[in-house]
């Protein structure tokens, strides 16, 4: 005798897998950019599997889709499949003439450079960087080298100071790589490569204050980094951004890298010694400050 329970314990399965399916069926039929924004929001959630599921929901019904395929690229990245996700990068970047906001591409070339960093591919590493700084014309085109002359020029006979009141470049989607690429070259002997990508990655950091301070303060004329970094420090909102560009690990290299280059100029410990006087520094300060009692080569690595 089938009892009233029994028939209400069926109904409700039967309720659930009827809501199962309608509800599989509204994910299979839903636009690719709410899949994709459904995976978004599984990843940030730490639902992986489902994330995955959504974007690859998203590329089959709105392919090809770079952003879900970079989508897939982070889980295997989070979970440690570094081939799996250097495939899905890849694939992402093979398909950036599809990308709803082109300049991602470089954030697509970052993410894979960090996927050769964790493998140790240090060749595949560097050319993923190259790819993002090939696109700062003020690096690479003809009509600026003289400009790139002056920097070497002044860095070494004048210092950091009178660079940027000579010279300026305003923080851009380059900056990190050519910090990045600094501290490659710095690492593997290339001295002369490591202080023309670190010229730029603090010249672009630096300038950055020092416009948005003028914004800030029509009267303000930017005289010294070291009083530019007092006058900025205590601010809340550019600290943070001091910490996200790790600007004093920047001006730290820079001091190594024009040692390296030439170890009878001045310049290095000037540079240091911006450094060595800030405690907000940390680490970095009391690496300058081991660097002006008793200065040596950074430590290199094989290549």
């Amino acid at each position: 005798m089938v009892t009233a329970q029994r028939i209400t314990v069926v109904l409700l399965c039967g309720l659930l897998l009827l809501v199962g399916v309608t509800a599989d069926a509204a994910a299979q039929s839903e636009p690719a950019w709410v899949s994709y924004e459904r995976g978004q929001q599984a990843f940030r959630a730490g639902e992986f599997g489902e994330a995955v599921r959504a974007f690859r929901r998203a590329i089959e019904h709105g392919g090809p889709y770079p952003e879900a395929e970079a989508g897939i690229g982070e889980v295997y990245l989070i979970e440690g499949s570094l081939s799996l996700a250097e495939r899905q990068f890849r694939r992402a970047i093979q398909q950036r003439g599809a990308l709803s906001v082109p300049e991602d591409e470089y954030r697509l070339w970052y993410r894979l450079a960090e996927v050769y960093r964790l493998q140790e591919n240090l060749r595949a590493y560097e050319l993923s960087l190259l790819e993002i700084v090939e696109n700062d014309e003020r690096f690479v085109a003809d009509e600026y080298s003289g400009e790139r002359d002056g920097y070497r020029r002044v860095i070494r006979e004048d210092g950091l100071d009178r660079l940027l009141v000579l010279y300026r470049q305003r923080d851009d989607f380059a900056r990190r790589a050519h910090a990045l690429l600094g501290e490659h070259y710095l690492r593997i002997g290339n001295y002369t490569r490591a202080l023309e990508h670190l010229l730029f990655a603090n010249l672009k950091v630096l300038t950055e204050i020092i416009e948005l301070e003028r914004e800030r303060d029509p009267r303000y004329e930017f005289s010294a980094v070291g009083e530019l970094l007092d006058r900025v420090e205590p601010q809340r909102e550019w600290r943070e951004y001091l910490a996200a560009t790790g600007i004093y690990r920047s001006i730290y290299y820079l001091g190594s890298a024009l040692y390296g280059d030439d170890p009878s100029l001045a310049t290095p410990w000037a540079i240091w010694g911006i450094v060595a006087e800030r405690e907000v520094a940390g680490e970095w300060a009391l690496r300058a400050q081991e660097q002006i009692a008793d200065p040596e080569l950074e430590p290199l690595i094989d290549y």
